[in-house]
């Protein structure tokens, strides 16, 4: 933390921590949806996954995009979606 011209406590974040930030954000999301679609196709509920194409390649880019440093510390958030999308794969299957 730091202050402000008028001695006000203000925060130091940079793009890069923001973009980080954002990666996590939309990275804990898509672990919600995997999770929820993964326990309605367990019980043989149809599940709606329109748009889930395109919220994987959002992340993906901002991954992309992310300096080496917090690019390498969101690896296990991705390798853990990956682990439930695969999850929510096997439970589509017949």
């Amino acid at each position: 933390m730091t202050l402000l011209s008028d001695g006000r406590p203000g925060f130091d974040f940079t793009a890069a921590d923001l973009a980080a930030n954002e990666a996590q954000v939309q990275a804990n999301a898509l672990s919600g949806i995997l999770r929820i679609a993964r326990a309605l196709a367990e019980q043989g509920r149809p599940v709606d996954l329109a748009g889930l194409d395109e919220r994987i390649g959002r992340l993906c880019t901002f991954a992309l995009n992310l300096p080496a440093e917090p690019g390498r510390a969101l690896r296990p958030v991705l390798a853990h979606l990956l682990a439930e999308l695969d999850g929510l794969a096997a439970a589509l299957r017949p």
